[in-house]
């Protein structure tokens, strides 16, 4: 559908409804241009789903979850230096557990990156 130009929307729709459904409508639209705005995004683009969250509390989140996912990285690079440092005084299974959970924190690591990127994509 193409987009209508500001000067067109010259068309008032009213509707009925009750005063916890009115709060709830203007709760969900506080973040959009405007109620009108908003009504247009959920009735005819279909674009909003659910809840709505504003991009600052999305990036904020984002900012977040990057921070955690660097503080794990730390905390893999402190324990890769104690493990290098005492090479020859660590039992083989432990290496073997040390070595498979790394390996698995890696992959937790890029799955979370994917999902960032298509957060960000989306916003």
């Amino acid at each position: 559908m193409k987009k209508d130009k500001k000067k067109n929307k010259i068309v008032i729709l009213q509707f009925r409804c009750t005063e916890s459904e009115k709060k709830e409508l203007l709760s969900r639209s506080y973040y959009f241009k405007s109620f009108s705005h908003y009504v247009r995004n959920v009735l005819i683009d279909n674009k909003v789903k659910g809840n709505i969250l504003p991009p600052t509390e999305i990036i904020k989140s984002i900012d977040e979850i990057v921070l955690s996912i660097n503080r794990v990285g730390n905390n893999v690079n402190q324990i890769a230096k104690y493990v290098n440092q005492r090479k020859g005084n660590i039992s083989e299974p432990i290496m073997n557990e040390y070595n498979k959970r790394i390996k698995k924190l890696i992959k937790h690591e890029k799955d979370i990156k994917v999902l960032l990127q298509k957060i960000i994509n989306k916003v």
